[in-house]
């Protein structure tokens, strides 16, 4: 009985041994998965606010094409 508790012991210590070392390749792996999400991330800012200001340059030409047209047909007191 004695014997059988040495070994149980010892499987319990080694268990406790693999337990404890930290896998690397995981933290890399998931270093590199939350870089490349970084990275998708601000690849959609970049693109939404070059949608946005295209959005904001159409608007303004067309207030401006609007303002030239209401100017000259003669409804402006300028």
């Amino acid at each position: 009985m004695n014997s059988e508790h040495r070994n149980l012991t010892l499987l319990v210590a080694e268990v406790e041994d693999v337990a404890v070392v930290p896998d690397t390749g995981t933290r890399y792996r998931d270093q590199e998965q939350y870089e490349r999400f970084l990275a998708d991330v601000w690849v959609g800012v970049v693109l939404t606010l070059m949608v946005l200001s295209c959005v904001c340059c159409v608007c303004s030409c067309l207030l401006y094409h609007r303002f030239q047209q209401w100017k000259r047909s003669g409804k402006c007191l300028l």
